[in-house]
């Protein structure tokens, strides 16, 4: 399992970011297709399969599509912390 690092300490939990991802995408109305084509169309590259990874907890989106998908979804960093 995988835990996203701020300045060395432990944040968030993949399995956990990746719930989170899901239900914010899915509460915006958004398939994981045109998400990633939105995320794309803004000029950070994201395929369908990077997100799907993403939600189940295989990895995390590097910065500059965390912070695409974050605009996109109407969301911040806070929403995906467990706390």
């Amino acid at each position: 399992m995988a835990v996203l690092v701020r300045m060395g300490e432990p944040v968030i939990e993949s399995h956990v970011f990746g719930r989170r991802l899901r239900a914010a995408r899915v509460l915006a109305g958004y398939s994981a297709e045109r998400l990633a084509e939105e995320v794309s169309a803004r000029g950070v590259v994201l395929s369908k399969r990077t997100l799907y990874a993403a939600e189940r907890g295989e990895q995390y989106p590097s910065v500059p599509q965390l912070d695409v998908i974050m605009h996109v979804l109407g969301v911040t960093f806070a929403y995906f912390d467990e706390s």
